[in-house]
């Protein structure tokens, strides 16, 4: 259940946006760059995560961890690599599971939540509470089921494939973005 404790805000974060961006109160750049810093937060935590699990499996499976054993176990990466997940976990301090909150918050919320807001603005709040209302009485399950989503790999691969063409637009809209800012600029010319 505390796996998908930061649904909800993650939800109204970008609900919020959504508002303030119709409303005129702020630009589409400011949304795109608060999204583009929230993907790459969003992919340090995926490859801290993952780099401090291989570790932990490693260390387990030798009683032992140091550069060689790590080379040897992943001679396709690089010693920079290697360096930069050890330096990553080293000063990682939040536990996996508290990480993984954000990272499912994210995997629902955009750009998933952000369809179901575009198909029906009102309803998409009358669901997101239902979602809360419905964790708190039965569980993670049932309340996923308020969001139109199942446990399930399915849900899991239907989700990773729309992270990842959400963020392939993303960067091709900072691409465009930063190309037409070059182009303005004097500085440029």
């Amino acid at each position: 259940m505390i796996c998908f404790g930061e649904i909800p805000s993650y939800s109204i974060e970008n609900l919020m946006d959504r508002y303030l961006l119709d409303t005129g109160k702020i630009t589409k750049d400011t949304v795109l760059n608060r999204r583009i810093q929230r993907a790459r937060d969003i992919r340090v935590d995926v490859m801290t995560m993952l780099a401090r699990m291989e570790l932990v499996l490693l260390y387990t499976q030798t009683g032992k961890l140091d550069i060689n054993i790590i080379r040897e176990q992943f001679p396709d990466l690089y010693d920079t690599d290697i360096e930069w997940a050890c330096k990553r976990v080293l000063i990682e301090r939040r536990p996996i599971d508290y990480i993984s909150r954000y990272i499912v918050a994210d995997l629902v919320t955009t750009p998933y939540f952000d369809k179901m807001y575009e198909e029906d603005k009102k309803g998409v709040i009358k669901r997101l509470k239902q979602f809360c209302e419905t964790m708190k009485e039965k569980g993670p399950e049932e309340s996923l089921e308020c969001l139109g989503l199942n446990l399930s790999y399915d849900t899991i691969n239907s989700l990773l494939d729309q992270k990842r063409e959400y963020s392939i637009k993303l960067d091709e809209a900072n691409k465009k973005r930063t190309k037409e800012l070059n182009g303005k600029s004097e500085f440029f010319k």
